[in-house]
């Protein structure tokens, strides 16, 4: 098939340009091609095509291009009036809790936001933090969204401690 493909293509580009006898070929302007130079500007003066260089300066900077966002990372978390707990985050996505309800679950990060879906004894939830330009910080909240206490919301900080 691939070989009658390439055979196919190679033949169109052959007749394609063989010359056609007794075929008057139009002039541009004369069908709506176009006359001139198409490069300037509306006063009349040439346009420099812009650098590279130029370009890459006025790119907005990506949420991924920080280095120092890294799903394996160890993290102290306060959760307002709750307490305090310490996540510890492999880079297999795998999460584990000290404290609070010694949680486990499994982390994600898109960009500068670190989603955990956690699991413990008596409830499920996700954490969502929204980590700060440098990646060392954020806040956000925690929902539970199974078992006991469905649909509290906590507010949280996250302070990244280690890697």
């Amino acid at each position: 098939m691939r070989t009658f493909i390439c055979a196919a293509i190679m033949l169109i580009a052959v007749a394609l340009s063989a010359p056609f006898t007794g075929s008057a070929f139009a002039q541009a302007g004369s069908t709506g091609g176009t006359l001139g130079n198409t490069d300037k500007s509306i006063s009349g003066e040439r346009e420099q095509p812009r650098r590279s260089e130029d370009h890459e300066k006025r790119k907005p900077a990506s949420p991924h291009a920080s280095s120092n966002c890294k799903l394996a990372s160890v993290w102290a978390n306060e959760m307002a009036n709750t307490g305090s707990s310490v996540w510890t985050i492999s880079a297999d996505g795998s999460a584990s809790e000290k404290g609070l309800c010694n949680a486990s679950g499994h982390a994600s990060l898109a960009g500068r936001t670190l989603t955990i879906r956690w699991h413990a004894a008596c409830n499920d939830g996700v954490y969502t933090v929204q980590l700060n330009e440098s990646c060392t910080a954020g806040s956000g909240k925690a929902a539970v969204v199974e078992g006991l206490g469905t649909g509290t919301v906590y507010t949280l900080t996250f302070s990244r401690v280690g890697d």
